[in-house]
């Protein structure tokens, strides 16, 4: 699979540090000032990327269900409309959340969930990538549409069958090297049973592109396994606080989260290191201190044909390792070797 490079000279890839997202989404609760300091929280961290949401509803969601009564613990307003109103922020909100984000030199991206709200994306916010929320994975005209921008696709695949995934891949198939796909559940939050990242794996061999990690679980520790299996793309969901009203902060990391999780993901990455098995330099001089060698168990005067009964194995390494002892079984000794002493090659014949 092909590296991904982002028009900000990012490189996302198998052999580059994972992309970290930290989805705010509608954690600002509607409010300005939240969604600043959540913005802050990410640059803290040193995260890569914040990203917000937007959405038409009257092209999203039927009329009865934009009607009907929102009456639970997390809701904002007395109808579904209502409620999905309050934690939506206006155009110029987001633009001006774009410029915030800029000057506090950290990537800003906005997923979307129709095609004039991806337009606008797009074309006033301009952000290096496109992420596309899991609803919109059957959605092929809508993903042909995001495409067409030329620009990556990270795919969240959370409600999704394998085979709706080998369908979006075959649609998209003319845009594969610019796809991530992220496995994902779409339960807040997700049970460690439920989170199943072998599927990581299965998207890297079967569709051959750069896998993700989309997470709605409650640990710190899943998003480095997700690293480990060769996730390249991390997606998390931040809050200022887990127990604020609304429905993903009980999902979500605090900033006390977001560090730990965010720094386990590059200590990962980092001890991954290389798929070649070698002696560093740092552990020769261990090697020779605890390797073994071959020694003669017993005095062996010169002459003496060497035989098994003739040597054992000590450390240190620094002379013929042990599985080397046929070139030296059957060997005369030419000097007389003392009781525990290395066996050089010098001192046979």
């Amino acid at each position: 699979m092909k590296d991904i490079i982002l028009d900000t000279e990012r490189k996302i890839g198998l052999n580059h540090p994972p992309f970290f997202i930290a989805e705010a989404g509608i954690n600002h609760n509607g409010e300005m000032s939240i969604a600043k300091e959540l913005i802050d929280m990410a640059v803290k961290s040193g995260v890569d990327s914040i990203k917000f949401q937007k959405r038409d509803f009257n092209k999203t969601i039927t009329s009865s269900l934009l009607n009907r009564n929102y009456d639970n613990r997390n809701s904002f307003g007395r109808t579904y409309l209502d409620h999905k109103i309050a934690l939506e922020f206006s155009d110029q909100e987001l633009i001006e959340l774009a410029k915030y984000s800029e000057n506090k030199n950290i990537i800003f991206t906005c997923s979307a969930f129709d095609i004039d709200s991806y337009d606008f994306v797009e074309k006033e916010l301009s952000p290096p990538f496109h992420k596309i929320p899991s609803p919109l994975t059957v959605n092929h005209e809508l993903l042909l549409h995001v495409a067409s921008y030329g620009k990556p696709m990270f795919i969240s695949t959370g409600m999704t069958y394998s085979e709706e995934v080998d369908l979006l891949m075959n649609v998209l198939k003319d845009y594969k090297d610019q796809i991530v796909l992220l496995q994902c559940t779409s339960l807040y939050p997700t049970k460690n049973e439920e989170v199943n990242l072998n599927v990581i794996s299965t998207f890297q061999q079967k569709h051959d592109v750069i896998a993700g990690f989309s997470s709605h679980d409650q640990s710190v520790v899943f998003p480095a396994v997700a690293v480990a299996l060769g996730a390249r793309v991390i997606e998390k969901h931040i809050t200022l606080d887990r127990t604020m009203k609304g429905p993903d902060h009980a999902s979500s990391f605090e900033t006390r989260g977001l560090d730990l999780s965010y720094g386990y993901c590059l200590d990962a990455f980092t001890a991954l290191g290389s798929n070649k098995k070698t002696v560093l330099e740092r552990e020769s001089e261990n090697r020779i201190k605890h390797l073994q060698s071959i020694v003669s168990s017993i005095d062996i005067e010169k002459g003496t044909i060497i035989s098994v009964e003739h040597i054992t194995y000590k450390s240190p390494g620094d002379g013929i390792l042990s599985y080397n002892k046929s070139s030296v079984i059957g060997k005369t000794a030419i000097v007389d070797i003392p009781k525990d002493s290395t066996i050089r090659l010098k001192d046979l014949g």
